[in-house]
């Protein structure tokens, strides 16, 4: 009968030690989720680091907006100018834009934002859609403005000398500047040599 009996009192026995097992690691599981939610509710809105230039603001904004809606990813580009974010692209209706903007202007070192983003089938805004941008265009001609004016007034032109050909010929060459000269003044040839 205690043979009998053994079997049964060792699965009583690893029922109940599989149990305490179990307890145990769900206990550690509550520990570390109330431990994640702690910190989240701790750093829910993060100051400002001070020294984030534009490269790496754009890249905080890609991770922040790509992890919370990750199907916008390959359908908009960031780029930052002086902390503030412009979002080139498309996306699927206005609401997801609106949440697009919304997300970048949760992001605290952000000073600004300039949505050029757009919905499919519908032409991207230009620079002249823009708000500020210059009014009227610029005509390209095919031939240069001419003023009638020197581009530089100060200096007058070269006077024609001998040509490179004419002085070869002649085998005089040109004179060497004399030593300590500042080569504003003309000189003479030294008679002497």
């Amino acid at each position: 009968m205690l043979g009998q009996l053994k079997p049964l009192a060792d699965r009583g026995l690893g029922a109940v030690r599989r149990t305490s097992k179990e307890l145990e690691r769900l206990g550690r599981r509550a520990a570390r989720e109330v431990d994640g939610t702690v910190q989240r509710v701790r750093h829910l809105r993060s100051e400002p680091k001070p020294d984030m230039d534009d490269v790496t603001l754009a890249r905080k904004v890609e991770t922040v907006l790509f992890r919370r809606l990750p199907d916008v990813k390959g359908h908009v580009n960031i780029n930052v100018v002086d902390h503030v974010v412009v979002l080139h692209g498309q996306a699927k209706n206005p609401t997801r834009i609106r949440q697009i903007e919304s997300i970048v202007r949760g992001i605290p070192e952000v000073t600004g934002i300039e949505s050029n983003l757009h919905l499919p089938k519908t032409p991207a805004r230009t620079r002249a859609d823009s708000p500020g941008a210059r009014k009227g265009g610029t005509r390209k001609t095919s031939k240069p403005r001419d003023t009638g004016k020197r581009f530089n007034a100060e200096k007058t032109p070269a006077e024609p000398g001998d040509t490179p050909a004419e002085v070869a010929a002649g085998g005089s060459g040109r004179r060497a500047a004399p030593l300590g000269s500042t080569g504003d003044e003309e000189t003479e040839p030294d008679s002497t040599a």
